[in-house]
């Protein structure tokens, strides 16, 4: 019995002796259990979230303000004219609003971490305004059944031609609405405010696309606009009465220069040259035509605003109605200089690859070249193309020398 008794403390005393692993592991510190979790998020978001800022994360429905259309019609827009900064991708927008957006009489939205989307371009930053496919280049690329040759993103979206592409007054009037305009003056509006910019004068608005959509833009704000005539405006920096309450700057670049600048971007390095200065040309030709029914519209040549910069500043600011100011915004003299060279070495060697650039080229020039000069650029402009036709003549002719040599031998 005793025995017995013995044998059972033995058995009492070993277990309790026995380690708890289960405690043990309930009482490990809570951040031990976080940390891996928490690796895991840094690793995935923190590219974007140093790319785009914490703003990125925000739900949409929180970056909004909630304005009424009498709010806007009598209290803001009166004293408000919006510049809307427009053209080819690449084309220089986004250094010249950059450069305007120093001005101190011109809100602006913020930087791309202040906005949380790709150059702070106003087009991500609502619901309205279609992005014909810009910014999701990869995910039309990856759909089952879509190709290299679907028309939509960056470098091709134009190339369907005015009908397809272009909004305007007439082909979309029903949505040229109270309602529609209100939505889009507190989805932006949200951002000149957050800026700082709500209480200047003019504000401004970057997105290369709305080159396409400028007479819907114009027709949209200028609704209700003969009830500004009736309030009693605050001291404005334009004549009162108004035509509009937009202004519209186009941006162009050679082509060449253009489709080249394209090519060094992830999401349309697979587009030929070709397709690129059709893209171009759709887009000229759009902007153009457009340009004759807007109320403000001024074009700037990328190349003028580098080579001058000072005095295409002041001749936009003197469109904007605005006084010159000073601007420290680094431009540099020839922005094209680099794709000339690359372009232009292609063509010099004495091999095949070379004889096949210039022939390129000129094929280039024999199809686009005369629509190209309609807006003001030479696809042989550059000094290694002047002579590109007797470079191709010079390069057949030794290629059929070599070629009668193999067969001598």
């Amino acid at each position: 019995m005793a025995a017995t008794e013995s044998k059972a403390g033995a058995k009492a005393k070993a277990k309790e002796n026995k380690p708890k692993a289960s405690t043990n592991r309930r009482n490990d510190p809570f951040w031990l259990v976080l940390l891996p979790i928490l690796g895991v998020l840094v690793v995935g978001l923190g590219p974007t979230l140093y790319s785009y800022g914490w703003r990125t994360f925000v739900p949409t429905g929180l970056k909004t303000l909630e304005l009424d259309a009498d709010t806007w019609l009598n209290d803001v827009l009166p004293s408000r004219t919006f510049v809307f900064v427009a053209g080819h991708h690449r084309g220089g927008t986004t250094l010249l609003w950059e450069i305007l957006r120093e001005h101190p009489d011109i809100g602006a939205f913020g930087s791309q971490q202040d906005t949380g989307v790709d150059k702070s371009e106003g087009v991500f930053l609502q619901d309205l305004l279609p992005t014909f496919g810009v910014g999701a280049e990869i995910t039309w690329l990856h759909r089952i059944g879509a190709s290299k040759k679907t028309m939509k993103g960056v470098g091709t979206y134009a190339i369907p031609g005015y009908n397809a592409v272009a909004w305007n007054e007439v082909n979309q009037r029903e949505k040229v609405t109270l309602p529609n305009l209100v939505q889009l003056l507190n989805q932006w509006g949200y951002f000149w405010k957050t800026s700082g910019g709500w209480n200047k004068h003019y504000w401004i608005e970057k997105t290369p696309t709305n080159v396409v959509l400028s007479r819907f833009i114009q027709a949209l704000f200028d609704q209700k606009l003969d009830v500004e005539q009736g309030i009693n405006n605050p001291e404005v920096p334009w004549p009162v009465p108004r035509e509009s309450r937009t202004k519209f700057v186009f941006m162009t670049r050679h082509p060449l220069a253009n489709a080249l600048a394209h090519k060094k971007w992830g999401n349309a390095k697979h587009l030929k040259l070709e397709t690129l200065i059709q893209n171009w040309l759709s887009i000229s030709e759009i902007m153009t035509e457009d340009c004759k029914h807007l109320k403000n519209c001024l074009f700037v040549r990328l190349e003028d605003l580098a080579s001058n910069p000072d005095q295409e500043v002041s001749r936009i600011v003197s469109f904007l109605g605005l006084p010159d100011f000073k601007w420290s915004t680094q431009v540099y003299p020839d922005p094209n200089t680099k794709y000339a060279d690359e372009y232009c070495k292609a063509q010099a060697g004495l091999g095949e690859e070379s004889s096949r650039a210039i022939l390129d080229h000129f094929m280039l020039v024999q199809k686009y070249g005369p629509q190209v000069k309609q807006f003001g650029y030479n696809l042989e402009e550059w000094p290694c193309l002047a002579d590109a036709h007797e470079l191709l003549a010079q390069k057949m002719n030794r290629l059929a020398e070599q070629e009668k040599r193999k067969e001598e031998l």
